[in-house]
């Protein structure tokens, strides 16, 4: 994934982070409900809660934006189903 040129470095990132990632990039322009990232994640054999799943989009966010307080590359989008 190409970052639109905010860091110079590899980032470290964990196998979770990854795989989530992986599901954003596979469905790229696509809204993805919470309820579907938690049936992916745990067909990934993730084991989340909604918080749980909402900490780690935030982290990996952090990993990712160039400015997570206004994001991006992973958006949230309020009011869908």
């Amino acid at each position: 994934m190409d970052l639109p040129g905010c860091y110079d470095a590899e980032l470290a990132i964990g196998s979770r982070k990854i795989q989530l990632l992986a599901l954003f990039v596979w469905n790229r322009g696509r809204n993805l409900t919470r309820q579907a990232l938690m049936e992916k994640c745990l067909e990934e054999s993730f084991h989340y809660d909604c918080r749980a799943l909402d900490q780690q989009i935030a982290q990996l966010r952090k990993k990712i934006e160039c400015d997570p307080r206004h994001p991006q590359l992973i958006r949230t989008v309020y009011g869908i189903d």
